[in-house]
């Protein structure tokens, strides 16, 4: 069965990584009534994460040549920041 995957680097890895998975399937089933019905609809597994080691995403788009500048890469975070800022999720 298909499933939204979602790659992380944690500044602090939480404890139990399948609890906050869930947590933010949960908030997102909340914010979008047609990804609920297809996890409902078991036509969607739920949010599967995947750790990626410090530094892992700047290391690899080195590998493949996309370097960017530091002041893209911090707009590029903060926008990040924002557009997945789940407070209630500790």
């Amino acid at each position: 069965m298909p499933y939204h995957e979602w790659f992380i680097e944690f500044e602090t890895k939480p404890e139990n990584i399948e609890e906050f998975a869930l947590k933010i399937d949960f908030a997102l089933r909340k914010q979008n009534v047609y990804y609920d019905d297809l996890i409902a609809g078991k036509v969607l597994k739920p949010l599967v994460i995947n750790l990626v080691k410090k530094e892992g995403f700047q290391k690899y788009m080195k590998s493949i040549k996309m370097y960017f500048n530091e002041s893209f890469e911090t707009s590029a975070l903060k926008y990040l920041k924002i557009v997945f800022h789940f407070p209630h999720l500790k």
